[in-house]
């Protein structure tokens, strides 16, 4: 009954110091780190890892949250940087948070990748309104400023 009771005393030490000191709550945010931090924690090279992640990035733009967004794609980014799909997600989403020069830079990245890819036609007419300053209809500042009757 002795040798129980010392087999069993640390799991009940152990289980009673838990009780004691509760973990912290999770983040609300998978990524707390900043994207480009977080991203330069992980290994150089895993395409499957980014595929993952541009799926979250998907998940978290659909749902209008760009900042996740962005994170997960700046991870993918950096775990398989020769995907072109990426690159075009990452401008896509800076476009809809109004980051116009790194959208166009993403953009331009695209269009080096892959300059016949599905979206290239969509990229141009994209980097024509970005040269001409005009501003993206995703961006919302164009509707905004009509309703309210506000001009520049």
């Amino acid at each position: 009954m002795r040798r129980l009771a010392l087999l069993f005393a640390p799991l009940v030490l152990t289980l009673g110091a838990q009780q004691l000191h509760p973990s912290p709550r999770p983040s609300p945010h998978p990524l707390p780190l900043p994207a480009r931090a977080a991203a330069a924690l992980l290994p150089d090279y895993n395409p499957l890892q980014a595929m993952k992640e541009r799926e979250v990035g998907d998940f978290y733009r659909k749902r209008q949250d760009y900042v996740g967004a962005l994170a997960r794609y700046h991870v993918a980014q950096r775990l398989d940087p020769s995907n072109a799909e990426t690159y075009f997600d990452l401008g896509e989403t800076e476009l809809k948070m109004d980051a116009r020069p790194q959208a166009r830079l993403d953009f331009e990245h695209y269009l080096a990748l892959v300059p016949t890819g599905p979206h290239a036609s969509a990229v141009h007419k994209v980097l024509a309104k970005l040269a001409r300053n005009i501003p993206h209809p995703a961006s919302g500042t164009q509707k905004a400023r009509a309703a309210s009757g506000v001009s520049r």
